[in-house]
């Protein structure tokens, strides 16, 4: 084999060694510079989180967990700590349906928890009750005055509608770990 042909098939092997490893360079990350670090979300930081599944006090038991997502992102230092969207619990705490005599029904819940970029929980605190209108009056007053009938018209139903925003509180005092690009 000649000089020139030696060099020329080195060369070819150099460019595909080149084109191999630079691939797996690359598929490794390597080729972006990230660090992590962490960040604290201090207890009573503010979040917005919005209803996934509508509440009322006709359909809702104590007990009951529902479903809600974060409505914006919360972030610290400018780094986002929870992203929207992230999902969130709570528990009903008290469900009344309406009843004869006029009375109103009545739903409330409290959450528990979302979830942090990094994975870890983080405990929320916040409740929320709402109420239907009562017809006490029109019920007990009506009935007998003018129809015994009266007596047995129902207040109305409570209910969360899909999308109520509801604003929650960081319980404790939380470290996250978070992930930058240079």
């Amino acid at each position: 084999m000649e000089r020139k042909e030696i060099l020329v098939k080195g060369f070819h092997v150099m460019v595909v060694l080149t084109i191999v490893l630079g691939s797996i360079v690359h598929s490794a990350g390597a080729t972006e510079a990230e660090f992590s670090t962490t960040v604290l979300l201090k207890e009573g930081t503010p979040l917005v989180l919005k209803l996934t599944e509508e509440i009322s006090s006709e359909t809702s038991h104590v007990g009951d967990i529902i479903h809600l997502a974060v409505a914006r992102d919360v972030k610290v230092k400018g780094h986002t700590v929870i992203a929207v969207d992230t999902p969130a619990t709570g528990e009903i705490t008290v469900a009344e349906t309406r009843a004869i005599a006029g009375q109103k029904g009545r739903v409330a819940f409290t959450v528990f928890s979302t979830t942090a970029v990094d994975g870890n929980r983080v405990l929320l605190r916040t409740s929320l009750t709402r109420a239907g209108r009562g017809k006490e009056a029109l019920a007990l007053g009506g009935g007998l005055l003018i129809c015994p009938l009266l007596i047995f018209a129902k207040g109305e139903k409570a209910v969360f509608l899909v999308g109520t925003e509801v604003k929650a509180y960081v319980e404790n005092d939380t470290e996250v770990k978070v992930t930058s690009s240079l």
